[in-house]
Order: C-alpha cells, then structure tokens, then sequence
C-alpha cells in the first residue's frame, strides 16, 4: 500500500492555508487540512467530506497512520 499512496502538499498563493491531498493511484483519496484553532495538528477528509482517521493529530503522525492503516480501491 506504501507505494501506492503520495502525499502532495498544496498551497493558496498570497494565503497562509495550506493542505494535502492524498493520492492513491493517482486518484485524490483524502484531503488533509490544518485546524485552523490548533494549528500544528491536521485532520482528514475523505471525498464525501467525512472526517477519517484519528483527529487532532500532528501531520507525519496522521500520514504514518495513513499509510499503515488506509484502504483505498
């Protein structure tokens, strides 16, 4: 699964928001965004807007959980 997952990291121009879009296959699976009140902790979403995995959580925490734990078709 490792292999098939890339994590590319996307930015507003002129913004400070930024996030990440989880590839698996080439086709976005998650949409990974920073908590705008904590914001050294990530949260993901799938492409239903629903949340995924553990919350809160810091950003190579939340895509080594990701990775291990993810099942994409």
């Amino acid at each position: 699964m490792k292999n098939k997952l890339k994590f590319e990291h996307q930015h507003e121009p002129g913004c400070d928001r930024d996030w990440y879009e989880v590839l698996h296959e080439g086709k976005v699976v998650l949409t990974i965004y920073r908590q705008a009140d904590l914001p050294y902790r990530w949260i993901a979403f799938n492409n239903d807007g629903k949340q995924c995995f553990e919350p809160n959580q810091y950003r190579h925490d939340l895509f080594e959980q990701i990775e291990y734990e993810g099942v994409f078709e």
